[in-house]
């Protein structure tokens, strides 16, 4: 979140000599959306994770990974990385934080995927545990 931030704030200093376009803005908001949905995120897995798998761990790295590299390719760094045109700067080199997002979706699909086969698992095994007959 810091990174994409600070790159929103550089780009605000160099307003007057660059060329602002809307649509690497409107690309930056949504990551910082999906950047916040998957911080809150957290705050709900371990309730619904009992046992973690590698796998498991692996899709949320990779989620972290992609998410970080979207917010840090969707707006230039510097004045001088953005040029004369925010607009040409984003269809030359920030368009390629649409593909970290594209693998975002993809990670995302299957941690949701695998919680919710982990979910209905547990939650099976505890109603058939219920439905046993206790022994006196």
């Amino acid at each position: 979140m810091t990174r994409l931030i600070l790159s929103v704030v550089h780009m605000h200093i160099a307003r007057r000599a660059i060329r602002l376009d809307w649509i690497p803005f409107v690309w930056a908001l949504n990551i910082f959306f999906l950047l916040m949905q998957f911080s809150w995120m957290f705050v709900e897995l371990e309730p619904i994770v009992e046992k973690w798998s590698f796998g498991l761990f692996l899709a949320l790295l990779g989620v972290v990974l992609t998410l970080f590299t979207a917010s840090a390719l969707v707006l230039p760094n510097t004045k001088e990385q953005a040029g004369d045109s925010l607009q040409e700067w984003f269809e030359r080199d920030g368009r390629y934080s649409l593909l970290f997002l594209t693998a975002y979706a993809l990670l995302s699909s299957y941690r949701d995927w695998e919680t919710d086969r982990k979910s209905t698992r547990l939650n099976s095994s505890h109603s058939a545990k219920s439905r046993m007959p206790s022994s006196a």
